[in-house]
């Protein structure tokens, strides 16, 4: 079985809830929220994502809220099964990140300066840091990053 990339679901976020990887979860609760802030992002958000490993395992979830400047947030939480994701996943990944971003002129997220994996992952997509900021309720770094996009 290949990656698989597809549109996230309410079972997709359910599922990725309950089974976190560690880092995942200290992301979430380093911002002061629950694994249930994963089922609402899918259930606010218009274009989401879930991605599996070659097992068919789900890896994580992920979405992209659009703002009113014209530009747009992006999320992922992951499932341990990211760790045994490739090159060929990656390389996916980034046409499918790039083709959902296109229509912005920004992408930005924040990132737990904790969370190794995913600082890896959203260079290889692109995305660069701009600064540590200390984030409520717990002010553990978190490093806001962004990616400029293809508008039209």
């Amino acid at each position: 079985m290949k990656h698989l990339i597809r549109k996230a679901t309410l079972e997709d976020a359910i599922y990725v809830s309950q089974n976190l990887r560690p880092a995942d979860l200290s992301e979430i609760e380093g911002l002061g929220r629950t694994p249930f802030n994963c089922v609402l992002g899918v259930l606010m958000c218009e274009d989401t994502f879930a991605f599996t490993n070659y097992k068919g395992v789900l890896a994580g979830i992920g979405g992209v809220i659009p703002d009113d400047d014209g530009n747009a947030g992006i999320w992922t939480l992951c499932t341990p099964a990211l760790e045994t994701m490739g090159l060929t996943f990656l390389r996916q990944a980034k046409r499918h990140i790039d083709t959902l971003t296109k229509p912005y002129k920004m992408v930005y997220a924040l990132c737990d300066s904790r969370n190794k994996l995913h600082h890896r992952f959203l260079r290889f997509l692109g995305f660069k840091a701009l600064r540590a900021i200390p984030q409520p309720p717990f002010n553990i770094p978190y490093y806001e990053v962004v990616k400029l996009c293809a508008n039209q």
